[in-house]
């Protein structure tokens, strides 16, 4: 059986890392995101909708994600997008690479059921949250957030 669990992508120290949140399918995105003492809100500014894609490494395995940058000056001009070593924009194209991985294979999920938090203090630092629609193994390594840390 799929097990059913939501993934925070952040911006930490220089990359995006993927964090495992404790929520399943039947429950609601949360209304806020608690980390490090900063509380994240959903993002407002323009439509911040988008479906993701996934990148595979030669042996199946998820080493990130893919999709259109969603119409959001604030995102688009996020630490997210615009400072981490790990995410690359070519043209409205967003790509995550979570583990290094010299040639991924696109693989279409049209993942859905997400959501863009922005710090409520920094316009800057925003996150995303997203259902994991994938049956493929992480080639990422994958923090688990507490429940204390969700809202």
């Amino acid at each position: 059986m799929l097990k059913s669990r939501y993934f925070i992508l952040r911006h930490e120290f220089g990359n995006v890392v993927a964090i495992e949140a404790p929520t399943s399918i039947t429950e609601k995105l949360p209304p806020s995101v608690s980390m490090n003492g900063n509380e994240y809100l959903p993002l407002r500014d323009g439509d911040t909708f988008f479906f993701w894609d996934e990148l595979c490494n030669k042996s199946g395995a998820t080493v990130g994600y893919t999709f259109l940058l969603p119409e959001s000056d604030t995102f688009a001009n996020s630490s997210f997008i615009r400072n981490s070593n790990n995410v690359k924009l070519d043209g409205s194209e967003v790509i995550v690479l979570l583990e290094p991985c010299s040639e991924p294979v696109w693989e279409c999920v049209q993942g859905f059921h997400s959501e863009i938090y922005c710090n409520s203090t920094d316009k800057t630092d925003c996150l995303i949250c997203m259902y994991d629609w994938s049956q493929n193994p992480l080639a990422f390594p994958l923090r688990v957030l507490t429940k204390q840390q969700l809202k």
